[in-house]
């Protein structure tokens, strides 16, 4: 019995120690939360609404994904770089129909996350999201060196092509073209690994959280059949 439960139980014995104090308590027939009726998933969704709302977001995702993959009109050419897009597209007309903001769900989402990883006592998930967050990073820091000597190279490219000699008008006229489109490259090569360095922060940052919230579960207790 948790040290809840004793409280409680103190409270329904001390103020008579007959079954309807207990009743009052845990409901009728129970003695602690676990043998409290469950009562209905709605009124258990209302008693938690911002939990509710990001279950069922997950479970519209889902059911995106499954239109994609098996409910598409006949003859569609399914296009990976387009998947996210669509389930997005989906959610942006859920919302609106439900007279509520994506953008707004999407951002308070992002904000909660690491809360919500603090919050966890699944180790199970926790260890999967522990792996899953090493993987990513170590593939984010891959595409960061990757980044890092191409738009190098780029800017190298793009200086000699500055310092080229050429010998008519139209030589001149290419090179510089030349040069400008090495300078893009460079441009787009070192925005996109900015956006990989925030990725790669914020990717650490919920690494740490959950290593930390799994260090602090570590010798805490599980009612069987959990994890």
């Amino acid at each position: 019995m948790s040290a809840f439960e004793a409280i409680i139980s103190f409270v329904a014995s001390s103020s008579g120690g007959d079954a309807a104090a207990a009743d009052e308590v845990w409901g009728a027939g129970a003695t602690s939360p676990r043998e409290r009726p469950a009562g209905s998933r709605r009124d258990a969704e209302a008693a938690t609404p911002e939990a509710s709302d990001r279950r069922r977001a997950r479970w519209r995702h889902v059911l995106f994904e499954e239109i994609w993959r098996e409910h598409m009109p006949f003859g569609f050419v399914p296009d990976a770089a387009r998947r996210a897009s669509f389930a997005q597209s989906l959610e942006v007309a859920v919302r609106a129909f439900a007279g509520g903001s994506a953008a707004d769900a999407a951002e308070a989402d992002e904000q909660s996350e690491e809360a919500r990883l603090r919050a966890c006592s699944n180790r199970e998930v926790l260890t999967a999201e522990q792996a899953d967050l090493r993987l990513h990073l170590a593939l984010l820091r891959q595409r960061m060196r990757s980044l890092e000597e191409q738009s190098e190279r780029a800017e190298a490219k793009a200086a000699m092509w500055r310092g080229a000699s050429p010998s008519s008008e139209a030589d001149r006229m290419q090179a510089m073209q030349r040069e400008l489109d090495y300078l893009e490259l460079a441009r787009r090569l070192r925005s996109r690994l900015a956006s990989q360095r925030a990725d790669a922060q914020r990717c650490d940052e919920l690494a740490r959280a959950v290593q930390q919230r799994l260090d602090s579960l570590r010798d805490s207790r599980y009612a069987p059949g959990f994890t």
